[in-house]
């Protein structure tokens, strides 16, 4: 293991296993008394997380330790277990810069747990711990999925409602329903219930609050948002969107919160518009800013958030330009696997993940002639480098773990950082 943190201790022999023998600039955020406190904690007494090492550096050894490896960090003993399962633990990969980022997605069709998750540098996929019994075997649609931190939060949508008395599914109703994956200790539970039950609407994270607007009601399509403090764990009112809009794409863009295409009046602001509107909500000031024809006339494509704004459109990677309101053309998707002149590719995730792009799952339409076409589910992953993709206008893919027993159209993804 490397590290300044890691360094010898033959000079603090003598020392208590637990004492605080200062940290590193690094890890100074966390606070000493605070690390030296938790490390007390973890271990019995007398007793070393790592032999030779006084348990507060010890901590910083293993926090550099991949993710992957939690599952078992936690089965060496009692005191890593408590150890690797304290927020201090979490803070100090936070502090150090040791976060990874897992890509999560919900497969249409899988066999096992519905959702999995893909360590990019481990190349390999993870079953998740299952979603709650009473919503695992249920038709759900319309739900929005965000990350926070090191949480996965699942909102909204239209579902089954089980009922208790005749221990059957019911009719299909829109819900307020939310449910939180926390990644570090592997558990789903429920979160305080959306203000206005909606399913179908934009949805996304910025800080420590999580945005939802517009949708479909239990009676009528919607202009509402509102905002969860995930702190305080509640939600709060927020001012109404220029436009009502349902099937809208959320994303936040430098600092904001977009809320993208999906208008159910069309041409409101404008006479003839070629493309569909987008607004976005500036916390700050509190206010709606509506940008119109911003999205583009496809109902194909997707969404990813890196430090801008991407899509694929029909066989292009396109890159938004918020200052001219355009779309520029920075690369091709690659023929084979993703398209090719007789096949097409949809339904598909679309994630960042530093300066790598991610294109996992869906499904293929190919056409053997003019009038007859197929469709197959897809398994597979790629991956391109947004570096390459320049004027050039060529990105090359490859290919990463296929996803094996799941295969279909990508219902929800995010990355998560851990």
């Amino acid at each position: 293991m490397s590290g300044a943190s890691c360094s010898s201790s033959s000079d603090r022999r003598g020392q208590n296993p637990s004492s605080s023998v200062g940290l590193s600039a690094e890890f100074s955020g966390a606070g000493e008394e605070d690390c030296a406190a938790a490390a007390r904690s973890w271990c019995d007494e007398g007793k070393l997380l790592i032999p030779g090492l006084p348990n507060d550096l010890a901590i910083l050894c293993i926090a550099r330790l991949p993710r992957g490896m939690f599952p078992l960090l936690r089965l060496v003993s009692s005191a890593w277990k408590r150890a690797v399962s304290s927020e201090t633990f979490r803070l100090l990969r936070h502090q150090g810069g040791f976060l990874q980022g897992w890509i999560y997605v919900l497969v249409e069709s899988a066999t096992g747990a519905a959702f999995r998750a893909f360590d990019p540098d481990a190349n390999r996929w993870y079953n998740m711990s299952p979603v709650p019994a009473n919503i695992s075997s249920e038709t759900w649609q319309g739900f929005a999925c965000v990350a926070l931190d090191s949480k996965l939060i699942l909102m909204g949508g239209a579902r089954r409602i089980y009922n208790e008395a005749t221990q059957q599914l019911g009719q299909v109703e829109v819900c307020g329903d939310v449910f939180i994956y926390d990644a570090f200790r592997n558990k789903w539970q429920r979160g305080p219930s959306l203000t206005t039950p909606r399913g179908w609407f934009a949805a996304a994270a910025i800080g420590d609050f999580v945005y939802v607007a517009g949708g479909q009601g239990r009676s009528c399509f919607l202009d509402s948002a509102e905002v969860l403090d995930y702190r305080e764990k509640r939600w709060h009112q927020m001012p109404s969107m220029h436009c009502v809009r349902s099937s809208c794409r959320g994303t936040v863009l430098n600092g904001q919160f977009w809320v993208i295409a999906g208008e159910v009046v069309i041409n409101n602001y404008g006479d003839h518009p070629q493309r569909a509107s987008a607004e976005f909500f500036n916390p700050a000031s509190k206010s709606w800013t509506l940008i119109p024809e911003m999205w583009l006339d496809s109902h194909k494509v997707a969404l990813a958030r890196s430090q801008n704004l991407l899509v694929v459109h029909q066989s292009k990677l396109m890159r938004y330009d918020p200052e001219l309101n355009e779309w520029d053309h920075i690369g091709h998707i690659s023929t084979g696997k993703l398209y090719n002149r007789s096949s097409y590719r949809f339904g598909f995730a679309l994630e960042c993940l530093g300066d790598k792009l991610y294109v996992i799952g869906g499904r293929i339409e190919s056409w053997q002639n003019r009038n007859r076409s197929s469709i197959q589910p897809v398994s597979t992953a790629e991956v391109c480098h947004l570096g390459t993709a320049s004027n050039s206008k060529f990105t090359r893919w490859n290919s990463v773990a296929d996803m094996k027993d799941s295969s279909g159209i990508i219902l929800a993804s995010a990355t998560v950082l851990l």
